[in-house]
């Protein structure tokens, strides 16, 4: 639905959300803040792929003005609320070094940290397992060429002992 430029290793304050039902009507926002114009906070389940897999429910304020420039650089002003509004403070929350997770309570950010720690570290396990495949089937491989060079070799030097033996008899003959 949305994503910050410091997502993707680009330190500028821009971000790109759509939320149309389609999905092909992106929105810029440049250099973009917001105003809470409804206290009321409103519970949506939240996810973001800088921490991928897990959904928590985040509470948010339901109605936000947008200030921000636009692709030209023309600022303009916006109200959003519903999904809208809580992308738009996700996003920023990015670009400002926060995560959902940090509105999350200490126990179930602790949970998730173990959960990505675990399967970073299966990640790498099963890469150095790979790693350690690769090398062996490298080696394997290796003994298998040299086996049927030597293979060749010998089956050389058994037809050359065949046709030096047809020659004897030939010649006893």
């Amino acid at each position: 639905i949305g994503l910050a430029a410091t997502q993707v290793n680009v330190h500028e304050r821009i971000i790109v959300i759509d939320v149309s039902e389609s999905k092909d009507s992106p929105q810029v926002f440049i250099n973009p803040s917001f105003e809470i114009i409804e206290e009321e906070l409103s519970d949506y389940d939240e996810g973001c792929l800088s921490v991928p897999g897990f959904y928590e429910t985040v509470s948010r304020p339901q109605a936000v003005k947008i200030n921000a420039q636009d692709i030209t650089g023309a600022h303009y002003e916006v109200e959003a609320n519903g999904i809208l509004a809580v992308c738009i403070q996700h996003e920023i929350d990015h670009l400002e070094g926060k995560l959902f997770v940090d509105y999350l309570s200490t126990l179930k950010r602790e949970r998730i940290r173990s959960k990505l720690e675990k399967e970073q570290l299966s990640r790498a396990a099963s890469e150095q397992y790979g790693e350690l495949l690769k090398h062996r089937v490298g080696e394997l491989e290796q003994s298998l060429s040299k086996a049927n060079a030597s293979l060749g070799t010998e089956r050389d030097g058994a037809k050359a002992l065949q046709v030096d033996n047809q020659a004897l008899q030939v010649r006893l003959e």
